[in-house]
């Protein structure tokens, strides 16, 4: 009879031999540590994502239960942190650029491109190498590895780390003061922003967005990391949803805290009987207005840009639209039930009969009920929104208690969720019950 350890080895075994096969079978580069390896596997691929999940699940157990616990605890007080403070100091540093793709670079040569001195180089870099980002191919010698090469290519996927590592690496390290200090933080009836406080030593109570707000640089930031997540985050995205199918032609959306209107303009190209009103706040809307006018029509047709508009409008003010469907996507997971509960109240007013109100957000689930590789991953996000906003990702429950709080004939209809999302996001179409 086999073991523990051995049976998840025959199930890392099996699903290797899968993903292995497909990669074989339709002639893709396999996955590698190499510079040219692929960036990313296709999330909504259903031949191949759940061997992956189960892969990097099987994967991961066994790896915890080789160390055992003691190691495991004592890898997590004294190395996890340094993962993500080098990597921040390497991005920070443009070290990443410091080496070439193809090729090598002494630690002297990247010290030298990047002003730090050469002990802290030679420091950094061989920690960053434990993670695989970088190798030191011989002694004294450094290359890039798949994580490495995709942060000097990918720009965006640079910008996110960068931008990732920014406040929200401070807030999350001032978290646990925030909860010492403010015995009201995290609360369901309070927006507090402690962390944030504390992580830009403020003896003001400031926000997060009015921090971001600030600065236009991060702003601009900000707009581009959260459009780049489309893909990442979302899997097939909000676009292959039913409901927008079946709504009669000329119906309007209103997406609301739209930004850039990057959605607005995906499900406009997709569907052209629907019309589209872009609202955010009057600096957001004047800035990304101007810019989708000046899109090419190679990139955004006519015929689209005439069914998209933008409309400042504050979402804790009421809604001076009468929509078919209010779409907020990834909007309530930044704000506390209280604030939630105003925003959706400025709707209630103006939805009709056959209205809708879309929630693209995160749905958590039980933690048993998923692989732990995925609830980490919607874990982390909530605590994200914790530190940084004293908001939170919400469960079915949570989520049918926010709504009750708003009014008592707002029900859920219907949940989609899309295919190859990351953090089990999920559209939740709301109505007033007759």
């Amino acid at each position: 009879m086999s073991g523990p350890l051995t049976a998840l080895a025959i199930q890392v075994l099996r699903n290797a031999i899968i993903l292995d096969n497909y990669v074989e079978s339709n002639k893709l580069n396999p996955p590698s540590f190499s510079p040219e390896a692929p960036e990313s596997w296709d999330l909504t691929n259903q031949d191949t994502e759940p061997a992956r999940i189960a892969l990097a699940q099987a994967s991961h157990d066994l790896y915890e239960l080789a160390l055992g616990p003691m190691e495991l605890v004592l890898m997590r007080a004294t190395a996890t942190k340094w993962d993500v403070i080098v990597t921040k100091v390497l991005a920070d540093n443009n070290v990443y650029a410091a080496v070439p793709l193809e090729g090598t670079a002494t630690f002297e040569e990247v010290s030298t491109k990047t002003g730090l001195n050469l002990d802290l180089t030679k420091r950094l870099i061989r920690y960053a190498t434990t993670i695989r980002v970088f190798r030191e191919s011989e002694p004294g010698r450094v290359a890039h590895t798949a994580q490495s090469a995709l942060q000097l290519r990918n720009h965006v996927s640079y910008r996110r780390e960068v931008f990732f590592n920014d406040l929200d690496l401070q807030t999350a390290f001032a978290l646990p003061q925030a909860i010492k200090k403010y015995p009201r933080f995290g609360g369901d009836d309070t927006g507090a922003t402690g962390a944030v406080q504390i992580a830009l030593r403020s003896e003001e109570d400031i926000a997060y967005f009015d921090w971001l707000s600030k600065d236009k640089a991060k702003l601009e930031d900000f707009h581009v990391v959260m459009s780049s997540l489309q893909q990442l985050v979302m899997g097939e995205g909000i676009v292959k949803a039913d409901i927008w199918r079946d709504l009669p032609p000329g119906a309007l959306v209103v997406d609301i805290g739209g930004s850039t209107g990057h959605n607005s303009i995906i499900l406009a190209k997709e569907y052209p009987h629907l019309n589209f009103v872009v609202e955010d706040l009057p600096e957001v809307v004047s800035e990304n207005e101007k810019k989708f006018k000046q899109t090419p029509e190679s990139e955004t047709p006519a015929e689209v840009k005439n069914r998209v508009s933008f409309l400042a409008h504050n979402f804790f003010e009421p809604q001076p639209l009468a929509a078919d469907v209010y779409l907020l996507r990834y909007i309530l997971h930044d704000w506390s039930d209280v604030n939630c509960s105003a925003i959706l109240k400025n709707l209630i007013p103006k939805l009709k009969s056959n209205s809708r109100i879309i929630i693209v957000d995160v749905l958590l689930n039980w933690t048993e009920n998923i692989p732990l590789v995925r609830a980490k991953v919607q874990r982390a996000m909530d605590l994200d929104m914790l530190a940084g906003l004293g908001a939170k990702e919400r469960s079915l429950e949570d989520w049918n208690r926010l709504f009750s709080s708003v009014d008592s004939r707002l029900e859920i209809e219907k949940t989609w969720a899309p295919r190859g999302t990351m953090y089990n996001m999920t559209l939740l179409i709301l109505k007033l019950a007759v």
